[in-house]
């Protein structure tokens, strides 16, 4: 009877290590991770170091210059966009508890990170230079180059073929996860916008909304980073347990 038990018990964890996780379960598995990430004084510490300047800063022009809207959006975009990145590398390895996150390595795994994700971002451009499907297809292909980069170690044209293979399991997934994290984000800004727009239209242009603005975009961005890992997590254990499999037959 114990023996039957056991090999059940055995059987179905087999069985669900062999199936992918949904949207669903990829976001909760993200949100845990995201979770994980705030009782890490690492997180904060690559925070301060990647964005926190920036943030402020960002918050401070938005301010000064509420009109300016476009430039806000180019400064975000091209400064912000390439600070994210390099916190992605930090909370990369946190999350995966690599026991050097700041180390003589940092530079070099920066550098990787950042020149494969440009790789891969004019990739993505050219997509989205054509048609909107073709952009997010690549989007979706390209999804797993930081973690590969990063904690693969592969060199870029590697980390690329790689990224579209491991997608193909679970990339769209993956991307349904952290696009879900955007709109719902969306959504809460909406929602304190019209609250404080309500309470007073002067608040909307302070520097403590505008400072709030930006903080909470980063940690978004934590958060989708959270995601992408939790989807990576899932399908290199879903590529393990068919080697595994393969090797029994």
């Amino acid at each position: 009877m114990y023996f039957i038990c056991f090999n059940g018990f055995k059987a179905y964890g087999y069985l669900n290590l062999n199936k992918l996780k949904g949207t669903l379960e990829l976001l909760g598995d993200g949100l845990k991770n995201f979770n994980f990430l705030f009782e890490k004084k690492s997180f904060w510490v690559a925070y301060i170091i990647c964005v926190g300047l920036f943030d402020i800063v960002s918050a401070i022009y938005a301010t000064n210059y509420p009109d300016q809207v476009s430039r806000q959006f180019s400064l975000d975009l091209y400064i912000g966009g390439n600070l994210i990145i390099f916190l992605d590398v930090f909370i990369l390895l946190i999350l995966s508890k690599n026991d050097k996150v700041f180390g003589p390595k940092s530079f070099s795994n920066l550098w990787r990170v950042w020149i494969t994700q440009l790789v891969a971002g004019i990739w993505i451009g050219i997509g989205f230079i054509f048609l909107l499907i073709p952009g997010l297809l690549l989007t979706i292909r390209y999804i797993y180059s930081a973690q590969i980069a990063l904690l693969e170690g592969l060199p870029i044209s590697q980390t690329l073929k790689r990224s579209r293979k491991l997608s193909s399991f679970n990339g769209g997934k993956v991307f349904m996860a952290c696009a879900l994290v955007f709109v719902l984000y969306l959504f809460i800004l909406f929602f304190i916008g019209f609250v404080l727009a309500i309470v007073s239209d002067t608040v909307m242009d302070s520097f403590a909304f505008n400072y709030f603005l930006a903080v909470s975009s980063t940690l978004m961005s934590a958060l989708i980073c959270s995601v992408a890992y939790s989807g990576y997590i899932d399908v290199k254990t879903f590529e393990l347990t068919k080697e595994l499999k393969s090797s029994e037959e």
